[in-house]
């Protein structure tokens, strides 16, 4: 499986064909939290995350890659179990399932491709589709973030998105699916779900995790 974290390059001009790859301190945490999860003994880890990986019923240890996403248009390998960190913003892989409809939640805006920033950043919400009705959860009084498990049906796997508007709650986001894998595969074992967190709010970036209130949690479809 991999982690892949959002690609904060931009070209320049009289750069054409050149390649580029930044990440952000924040995402860079998030990737290492997961890397930490599954680094401990596959027997602790909980039914949740069971079939994400073929080396857990190995009693192997797991290999998990951290990746930065390619610049948009650029190849990805998606038929791997993948954890997500990120928005379509900065996160072509993110943008490539928003595309497709995979995703029930998303940042509102996000999907105004290719640059849904703007919008983003006007909304301040999430929007929530299930079952071809759509909701929304204000984010104007905390730092918003979203995870969301569901299967790429196309290709047989498991995705986990973790993003919000910042780099901040993208991982904060990740680091409480670590830190709550047992208590969400208890309330929603192996179905898709959608967990939407509101963090405090603070003018600078969190540099400490801090417990959020659970907004809306529930199954995606």
């Amino acid at each position: 499986m991999a982690v892949v974290v959002s690609n904060l390059w931009t070209p320049q001009a009289g750069q054409s064909g050149r390649l580029g790859y930044t990440i952000s301190l924040h995402e860079l945490w998030a990737a290492q939290s997961v890397d930490r999860l599954f680094s401990s003994s596959s027997l602790r880890l909980p039914e949740l995350v069971r079939g994400l990986v073929d080396a857990l019923w190995l009693r192997q240890r797991v290999q998990c890659a951290i990746e930065v996403s390619p610049v948009p248009g650029g190849d990805a390998d998606l038929d791997r179990n993948l954890i997500v960190v990120g928005s379509s913003a900065r996160n072509s892989v993110r943008a490539r399932y928003i595309q497709s409809g995979l995703p029930t939640a998303i940042l509102t805006g996000e999907d105004q491709l290719p640059d849904p920033w703007p919008a983003i950043k006007q909304a301040r919400s999430i929007t929530i589709t299930r079952s071809g009705t759509e909701s929304k959860v204000d984010i104007t009084e905390v730092n918003m973030a979203l995870i969301e498990k569901c299967r790429d049906p196309d290709r047989g796997t498991t995705i986990f998105f973790c993003l919000g508007i910042r780099a901040d709650s993208s991982w904060a986001a990740t680091e409480y699916l670590t830190r709550n894998w047992k208590r969400l595969a208890a309330e929603f074992g192996d179905a898709d779900f959608t967990v939407c967190l509101g963090f405090p709010h603070t003018e600078k970036h969190a540099e400490e995790y801090r417990e959020p209130l659970r907004l809306s949690i529930g199954s995606s479809r």
